[in-house]
């Protein structure tokens, strides 16, 4: 079974289906969960044809570069494929830690009706189409530049280990710019 997907920048279209028994070994490969391929290699599987690609790349396949493709297309992609190969009901149990006498609790969600999905932006989706370098001000009124994650983005994060999962190497791997402030003077700000 297939379906055709219509990822939220609103750059990319096609048709995905779940993986096919010969490929589920992906779904065991620690490397590329621990490298930031996994998604890259399970879409190679999953990914039937393209309708519509915007400004992405296309490999010689037909199929877009999965590194170059925003990380909530990649995320939304990917959630799509999990519907049709587990169906959208999910349930885990969360724990709770507000307080020691809190007990884990149960979570059911529907991946396809209970997540919102944000569309990309008209102007955000010029600017990235334009070379992913969006701008925004910061409280005093300061000017910065940033750019939107990529598949390139997450595998840069992996290969940083632990130190990307803090909030300032996150942060300064999606900054190009500060006005006022030498790039090599970013993280220090």
């Amino acid at each position: 079974m297939s379906v055709t997907i219509t990822c939220p920048s609103g750059l990319l279209s096609g048709e995905i289906r779940g993986l096919q028994g010969k490929n589920l070994a992906i779904l065991d490969d620690r490397q590329a969960m621990q490298s930031g391929t996994f998604l890259d290699k399970m879409m190679k599987h999953c990914w039937v044809s393209t309708a519509d690609a915007g400004s992405y790349e296309l490999d010689k396949d037909g199929a877009p570069n999965w590194k170059k493709v925003l990380t909530g297309d990649r995320f939304y992609a990917l959630l799509r494929v999990r519907c049709l190969m587990r169906g959208s009901d999910f349930s885990f149990q969360a724990d709770c830690t507000r307080t020691a006498e809190c007990k884990p609790y149960d979570v059911h969600l529907n991946l396809l009706e209970d997540i919102e999905i944000r569309k990309l932006g008209d102007a955000d989706r010029e600017a990235f189409v334009a070379g992913n370098r969006l701008e925004a001000q910061l409280p005093d009124g300061t000017r910065f530049w940033f750019r939107l994650p990529t598949g390139e983005t997450e595998a840069k994060a992996a290969s940083l280990g632990r130190q990307a999962r803090n909030l300032i190497p996150a942060i300064c791997m999606r900054i190009t710019e500060i006005e006022g402030v030498p790039e090599n003077g970013i993280r220090s700000y």
